[in-house]
């Protein structure tokens, strides 16, 4: 078989190695092997916001050093050396763009704007960013994405692989590939961590962000695991949450093992109604598309506002303590966002922070 791998950068690591491992397994198999890569064609990416020689000469050279270590010759393809397309870039230069005319921007059946979006929200996680100072930068990506879009699709068009593989797909320059991929009707794999840092996934033309795909997969997961060995199936599931519990890393690091078991927040009172709630980080759903925008609310800030609201307005907040418990990975998200949820005034409402060590 004909392997295409599309991989436009390595400094995340953990995806890199399984870059490697598919390929490796394809080479075992007599497959021939190629992977199409940035090397230094695109201003900046991802991985490499600002598009600096160090970063770019560092995943240069983790491809030297990565493929050397293979059992079997693959080619490499720069980016830059696909057919290129002229694009029309008034298009996008000459336009103001906010979130949503983002979300509603395509081109031959490429959701481009949802792309960008995805990066821009992930790269300063915040789903609600501000786009005001970052016009620049938006309409390069545009551009750049478009050009890679056409760049794969003309060259997958002539080479028709029997299998590609590539990251995620809900990234930029990564959905342009799997789009152009898909509307050609290949086999097409995103590959993502699986099940624990052993574990990669390979999901078959859809991006792993796909619900209603991952809801049947885990469904049959289940099925074929309790035909198997019903009591094993109930132990194994049992584990995934007491090994979290217990703070046990399972992917790549545990996001409660600087929590400390049992502690409560100071302040806290038995004689009160205590009510927890414990919100998500909502920056890698915003962008992928529109079978994740919420039905009921619009945001987590704003159902929990409504709550609030519900409890202030029935006159028993006296007896009640509602806190918010913030996933430990919103340290790392922008400020504003985190701000947001500390505006909310209500005198039997109490925040918790991400990096708090509260159990």
């Amino acid at each position: 078989m004909k392997i295409t791998i599309i991989n436009f950068w390595n400094i995340w690591e953990p995806h890199f190695v399984t870059v490697l491992e598919i390929a490796e397994k394809h080479l075992l198999a007599g497959d021939t092997v190629e992977i199409i890569a940035c090397c230094g064609k695109l201003p900046f990416c991802d991985a490499n916001w600002e598009g600096s020689f160090k970063g770019c000469f560092h995943c240069v050279r983790k491809y030297v050093e990565g493929l050397g270590k293979l059992s079997g010759k693959v080619k490499l393809i720069p980016l830059g050396k696909l057919p290129k397309r002229e694009i029309d870039k008034t298009v996008f230069l000459s336009k103001t763009w906010d979130k949503e005319l983002l979300k509603k921007t395509s081109m031959e059946g490429f959701d481009v704007g949802y792309g960008v979006l995805s990066s821009f929200i992930s790269k300063y996680r915040n789903p609600d960013i501000s786009f005001i100072d970052k016009q620049d930068k938006i309409k390069e990506m545009l551009i750049n994405s478009l050009d890679v879009y056409f760049r794969i699709y003309d060259y997958l068009e002539v080479a028709n692989p029997d299998e590609l593989y590539l990251f995620n797909g809900r990234y930029a320059y990564y959905r342009a590939a799997f789009r152009a991929a898909r509307k050609l009707g290949l086999k097409t794999y995103c590959h993502e961590r699986g099940c624990n840092i052993q574990h990669y996934c390979n999901h078959e033309n859809v991006m792993p962000h796909d619900s209603d795909y991952f809801h049947t997969q885990m469904l049959n997961a289940w099925d074929e695991a309790v035909k198997k060995d019903k009591d094993a199936a109930f132990k194994i599931g049992a584990s995934f949450y007491e090994e979290r519990q217990k703070n046990i890393e399972q992917s790549w690091y545990s996001f409660t093992k600087t929590q400390h078991k049992n502690l409560l927040p100071v302040g806290w009172d038995e004689k009160k109604y205590n009510i927890v709630i414990y919100n998500s980080s909502e920056d890698e759903f915003e962008a992928v598309g529109t079978e994740w925008q919420h039905l009921l609310y619009t945001n987590q800030l704003v159902g929990i506002k409504k709550i609030l609201d519900s409890v202030k307005e029935k006159d028993i907040a006296a007896d009640i303590k509602i806190y918010l418990r913030m996933h430990p990975s919103l340290k790392e998200a922008d400020p504003r966002y985190v701000a947001s949820f500390y505006g909310l005034d209500y005198p039997f409402f109490e925040v918790i922070p991400p990096e708090s060590s509260v159990d």
